[in-house]
């Protein structure tokens, strides 16, 4: 829904929101944007600025990269308005002119900004010039109410993204399930509920982001791309044999850790693809080749398919002897006179009629060692 028009400044309409059984009824108001602030506690950024403390807004939004901001601008500027209202919390203790943080809605307020700064500097947004001002300087927010407590916020945000909206990615809400469960106190039980994933998720989401963070805080800390590892973890623990044995060893964790460092896992979905990383472990040579240098997962995963095939092929010629000997037995006995003398006075094809009774001679003579040993 486009700004409404008809909504003035500070005239108040109701929305009303469902939380663990409760009712919130959140005020729908319009504000000028500069009344509001960035969540700068927000799920979906603090990730990538663990390590830094005290970040300004300016780093904070220089985590909203052009590519994951460029399809949203050209919706807004489409529609001539933001299209869905942020969720905004009343501030205490701001300046007078702050008055309410943004709870869900930081990346479209990003947005919209850098829209309205375009509009104030007479620059053309994308494609688009003459833009009115009034039309991205003044927005639709929706309240909580102040007695709306913090954990029911957070699980009203879970419900929003880990639940429905793509724009929280798994390590998001991985942090936001950390977040439930140790600094609100949630029971696991509570956080499964509240947000609709199985608690065997959860387990995966705490694992994967505990040692997404040892490996951000160990060997992988020049790792730019540290945050991304995580889907790495994510598939390590989904496998259920890795999960019950191999993990828990640190030493196996270490070596999984430096492997990541090093990129010999380029692709987290080979961890646990029909040939994964569980197949390498249990093949001793290419395992012991794959540890070596720069050899990558991808590569040994290759390996295991060409021996695969060998074996196959092995496999299918044994089923071809068994056919043809099968075929020998039925066409033989109608063997003519005529193709036996032809065969006789060709020496080459004598040579192979003599050698072929030679190799049946042999191994008839293996299966018949074969036969004696099998009855002792």
């Amino acid at each position: 829904m486009q700004v409404s028009d008809e909504i003035p400044i500070n005239q108040r309409t109701i929305q009303d929101i469902h939380v663990g059984g409760k009712t919130y009824h959140c005020e729908v108001i319009r504000v000028k944007i500069d009344q509001l602030e960035f969540d700068l506690a927000n799920p979906r950024m603090t990730g990538k600025l663990i390590g830094l403390e005290n970040y300004s807004v300016e780093e904070y939004r220089k985590q909203f990269t052009r590519a994951e901001t460029l399809d949203l601008m050209r919706q807004i500027v489409t529609a001539g308005g933001l299209i869905e209202r942020p969720f905004v919390q009343k501030c205490k203790g701001k300046p007078d002119k702050i008055k309410f943080t943004i709870r869900e809605g930081n990346r479209r307020f990003h947005v919209l900004l850098t829209i309205v700064d375009a509009i104030q500097n007479k620059k053309k947004v994308l494609s688009f010039d003459n833009l009115r001002l009034e039309d991205y300087d003044t927005i639709d927010v929706v309240v909580y109410p102040e007695d709306m407590k913090e954990k029911d916020i957070l699980v009203h945000l879970s419900t929003l993204h880990v639940k429905g909206k793509k724009d929280w990615d798994a390590w998001v809400k991985a942090g936001t399930v950390k977040k439930m469960l140790e600094d609100l106190g949630m029971s696991e039980n509570d956080v499964a509920q509240a947000i609709g994933i199985s608690k065997s998720y959860i387990d995966l989401y705490l694992w994967a982001y505990d040692k997404t963070l040892e490996y951000h805080n160990g060997v992988g800390k020049d790792d730019v791309k540290w945050i991304n590892r995580f889907s790495h973890f994510m598939k390590l623990y989904s496998r259920r044999a890795l999960r019950n044995n191999w993990i828990t060893e640190k030493e196996n964790m270490d070596m999984f850790m430096n492997w990541v460092k090093e990129d010999k896992i380029k692709h987290a979905f080979r961890i646990s693809g029909k040939i994964g990383l569980e197949d390498v472990l249990a093949d001793k040579q290419v395992y012991e080749w794959f540890k070596v240098g720069k050899n990558t997962l991808n590569d040994a995963i290759e390996k295991i398919k060409e021996k695969k095939l060998r074996f196959d092929a092995t496999d299918n010629m044994q089923v071809d002897i068994k056919s043809t000997i099968h075929s020998l037995h039925q066409v033989l006995p109608k063997m003519t006179i005529e193709t036996a003398r032809e065969i006789a006075n060709d020496p080459n094809e004598l040579k192979i009629y003599e050698e072929t009774c030679d190799l049946l001679n042999n191994r008839m003579d293996e299966i018949s060692l074969s036969k004696k040993t099998s009855k002792k």
